[in-house]
C-alpha cells in the first residue's frame, strides 16, 4: 500500500520575518478531516473544517515554526516550515509601585 500524505497546510497570508508581539495570529488551509500541528501539538483537532486559526505564543529571539496536518489515518503531512524573530521593544526599566490618593469620607 502507498502511503498518501495529506495535502501541508497553507497560510493565508505569511508573518513577517520580526515581530515585537509574542502572539502571532496565524490562518489558513487544510485539507477538510485533517487536524492542525504546530510544533508537533495538535492546535486544531480534526474536523471538516478546511481553515483555520491559531494564535501562537512566541519566546524572545528566533521561534522556529512547523505546521502540519495529520489525517484520520495518523499520516502527517509534510511540514511547511516558518522562521519568526520576537524582538521585545524595549521601553526602558518598568517603576514599579502605585500612588495612593486619600479620599475624604463623605458628607464631612
Amino acid at each position: 500500500r502507498d502511503l498518501v500524505r495529506p495535502q501541508a497546510p497553507t497560510l493565508d497570508s505569511a508573518p513577517p520575518q520580526s515581530v515585537s508581539d509574542p502572539q502571532l495570529v496565524l490562518e489558513g488551509g487544510k485539507p477538510a478531516d485533517t487536524s492542525l500541528l504546530y510544533n508537533g501539538q495538535v492546535v486544531v483537532p480534526r474536523n471538516a473544517e478546511t481553515a483555520w486559526i491559531y494564535s501562537a505564543d512566541l519566546v524572545p529571539g528566533p521561534n522556529e515554526i512547523e505546521l502540519r496536518t495529520r489525517d484520520a489515518e495518523g499520516i502527517l503531512s509534510d511540514p511547511l516550515r516558518l522562521l519568526v524573530d520576537f524582538t521585545q521593544d524595549y521601553q526602558g526599566p518598568v517603576e514599579a509601585g502605585f500612588h495612593l490618593s486619600m479620599m475624604a469620607p463623605l458628607g464631612k
